[in-house]
């Protein structure tokens, strides 16, 4: 197996959220144009606890072509001054596996507008059950801004992390996460 290893750098004023928007936005892009979900990603300075992704991004495909039909160095050369984009590698023997995948965000105000258009109850009611729900599922996720080139709009990605016994079924979706399919810790 290889990867690739995409290191986010801010740098003169231009914020982490910004620049890690841009890369994520390029490796969708990348990811829709060549990936044919054979690549997968992981972020190992995940942090639940402080709601970051981190600034390191690897990209994992079974073999080195796939890695390259991505053209990363030529996707972020605009970016190339705030992200370090390394060789193809070989994954390290005997590592542990772990999943990425897409989750859902809490949203205190939808849920309660949604409770109140179901349930017909006031708002303060709808409210009320909206702190239980949101302090009994835990802490939110982090996410990742991402520009849509169809669309236009802005996707709110949140990213969970659950480990993982071995790779699975090997099929990511078009923002490199999977719920089936696990990528190399390390």
């Amino acid at each position: 197996m290889k990867y690739i290893e995409m290191k986010v750098i801010p740098r003169g004023g231009v914020t982490f959220g910004f620049v890690i928007r841009k890369v994520f936005t390029q490796l969708h892009i990348a990811l829709v144009d060549k990936g044919n979900g054979m690549i997968g990603l992981s972020f190992p300075k995940y942090s639940i606890k402080e709601k970051r992704v981190g600034n390191i991004i690897r990209a994992f495909a079974r073999n080195k072509e796939d890695l390259l039909r991505l053209s990363l160095q030529h996707r972020m050369r605009r970016l190339s001054d705030y992200v370090e984009i390394s060789e193809v590698r070989d994954v390290p023997c005997c590592v542990a596996y772990e999943r990425f995948s897409r989750t859902k965000g809490f949203s205190f105000g939808a849920y309660v507008r949604r409770r109140m258009k179901r349930h017909g109850e006031t708002r303060e009611q709808a409210e009320e059950v909206a702190r239980k729900a949101m302090s009994a599922s835990g802490q939110k996720p982090p996410f990742i801004m991402v520009d849509s080139a169809s669309t236009g709009h802005v996707a709110t990605v949140h990213i969970g992390r659950s480990p993982a016994k071995d790779e699975g079924d090997w099929t990511f979706n078009s923002y490199g996460l999977s719920s089936t399919a696990a990528v190399p810790a390390f």
